[in-house]
Formats: C-alpha cells, sequence, structure tokens
C-alpha cells in the first residue's frame, strides 16, 4: 500500500499542500471505494466495512496499588525523584507512572500494570529501561 501511495499521490510532489492534500483525498476514495483487493478477494475495503459495535471511553487512567509513589510524567519526558529529575521517556508525557520499592535505593517504574525499568537512586541519570526477552 505505502508503495503505491507514494508512486500515486506522492511522486510528483504537489505544489503546496493544499494541493496535496486534494492528491491524497482523490487516491484516499479510489484505495477504499473503486479499487479491489486481492487481500480482501477482488473486494474493495467499503465493501465489507463494518462498523463496531463498540464505542470509545477514551483513555483510562492507571491505578496504582497504595504503596506506590505516583507520579505525572512532564513535557520533557522526566519526572521530579528525590530533589532532581530521571527521564522516563516522552511517550509518557501528561501520563501517571508507578513507582514500587524494589530494594535498598532501588525502584521499578510502571504505567499501569507494564514495567518500564528501574531507577537507582546511586546513579543521577533516567531510568534504566526494563529488559524483554521474547520466546522464539
Amino acid at each position: 500500500m505505502h508503495r503505491t501511495l507514494k508512486a500515486e499521490a506522492i511522486e510528483p510532489v504537489a505544489y503546496d499542500r493544499r494541493a496535496q492534500q486534494k492528491q491524497f483525498d482523490r487516491w484516499r476514495w479510489e484505495f477504499n471505494h473503486e479499487r479491489p483487493h486481492e487481500s480482501l478477494g477482488q473486494a474493495t475495503p467499503e465493501s465489507v466495512y463494518r462498523k463496531s459495535s463498540l464505542t470509545y471511553r477514551g483513555p483510562v487512567e492507571p491505578t496504582y496499588p497504595p504503596s506506590y509513589i505516583i507520579r505525572r510524567v512532564r513535557t520533557s519526558g522526566e519526572i521530579r525523584w528525590r530533589g532532581g529529575k530521571r527521564f522516563i521517556g516522552e511517550a509518557f508525557v501528561g501520563q501517571t507512572i508507578g513507582i514500587s520499592q524494589s530494594g535498598p535505593g532501588k525502584h521499578l517504574v510502571y504505567f499501569h500494570h507494564y514495567l518500564l525499568g528501574e531507577i537507582d537512586d546511586a546513579e543521577k541519570t533516567g531510568m534504566k529501561p526494563a529488559i524483554c526477552i521474547r520466546s522464539q
């Protein structure tokens, strides 16, 4: 799809943003309403699309056990921690994270129930990311 999009809607690039958007809109209409897709048995995406019965209710604010320390990630991707700042990640800006002590001077950092990493009070840098090992 991306190769087709590039070939048909981007090359050559339009003169200005408005003209480029028109090219995208034309391409999207053809792609979804007119062009048959092999993966759909030569049907168009529009002909097989069904609106979901689920309703999106917005993001769920995470909850943490009472023993956790709660911090909101700042616009810089950092939190205030023990008189300084620790980088958690820009992906978490505005989100609350939970911090649980795991040992002397060591703290595990969670987003919802996902372990993000560890803060070591002896090191004044950011958070050490959690290592995820996947079985093959």
